[in-house]
């Protein structure tokens, strides 16, 4: 009980300032967790940068508004690695981003990063 009285305290003041921000100072979040399974030879990303700065985590916190994003595909069996991929993506705010692979099929190198899913943050309005 005292563990989720200490985590609401800490999270109460991230969610007031998110709230009283302006628009275009919300922040957003992205990550490269699969969205969703079921769809064909889609796969996970890793965010290597947003706006050419490294980024690390499962999940990145950024500001809304017009980013370049990076991401580096999972690598396919048989092969060493994936490849990296550039996406330009007008970040909405409050707003959470599932980035992921999309091949033609299971042995194909080449990928596209898609928007798997987007949602809106807990909390942030």
């Amino acid at each position: 009980m005292k563990r989720s009285l200490i985590l609401a305290g800490f999270a109460l003041p991230f969610l007031t300032a998110c709230a009283s921000l302006p628009e275009s100072g919300k922040p957003a979040e992205v990550t490269g967790m699969l969205s969703d399974a079921v769809v064909a030879n889609r796969s996970a990303t890793q965010i290597l940068t947003v706006d050419g700065k490294s980024v690390e985590g499962k999940v990145v916190t950024i500001q809304s508004g017009k980013r370049t994003l990076t991401f580096h595909s999972l690598p396919i069996p048989g092969h060493r690695g994936g490849e990296r991929k550039a996406l330009e993506l007008a970040v909405k705010p409050c707003t959470r981003y599932y980035i992921n692979a999309q091949r033609k099929n299971p042995e194909a190198m080449d990928w596209d990063a898609v928007i798997g899913k987007e949602e809106p943050m807990a909390g942030c309005k």
